[in-house]
């Protein structure tokens, strides 16, 4: 379930509290995943906003069509970790990144393909420049490593087809 889904009526007034109301209830309305083993788990079409994944194995999970707007993954492991081993690493094919935060994440291999990743923060991600981002989209607002310099269309006004 997604943040501004569990909120319900309240969310308008939630997400424009000055105060961080947001950041200090959030784990109580959003699915908690933080240092959980989701190996190889199913999360196609889900609905998934300020979701928190925070330091979780996810080798293999498949994020397709997902929607993890405002999701915490810091420091969660996509695979290829002695403490995370497997085949493969989390894929996120066309999946919808606004705001979400991939800091200290090895995302080196993870297919980031067709993916909305407006307002991303990728700046303190590991191995950038190895993972796939074609026909991905972003704002003025994402951000990568100095070092990444990959051009990106924008997602504005509309994503670019991937069908």
């Amino acid at each position: 379930m997604a943040d501004w889904e569990a909120y319900g009526a309240e969310w308008d007034k939630v997400k424009e509290n000055q105060e961080g109301a947001y950041d200090n209830t959030r784990g109580e309305h959003v699915v908690n995943f933080s240092h959980c083993t989701l190996r190889n788990a199913g999360f196609q079409d889900l609905n998934m906003g300020g979701a928190i994944l925070d330091g979780a194995c996810l080798q293999g999970a498949e994020f397709r069509s997902a929607n993890l707007s405002r999701a915490s993954l810091r420091h969660a492991k996509l695979g290829g970790t002695d403490d995370c081993a497997g085949e493969g690493k989390a894929q996120f094919y066309k999946s919808t990144l606004i705001d979400a935060d991939f800091a200290e994440v090895d995302v080196g291999g993870a297919n980031f393909d067709c993916t909305n990743l407006s307002g991303a923060k990728f700046e303190k991600a590991i191995n950038v420049d190895t993972a796939s981002f074609k026909k991905a989209c972003t704002d003025g607002r994402t951000t990568f490593p100095a070092s990444f310099t990959n051009a990106f269309p924008s997602c504005t006004p509309k994503q670019p087809s991937c069908d």
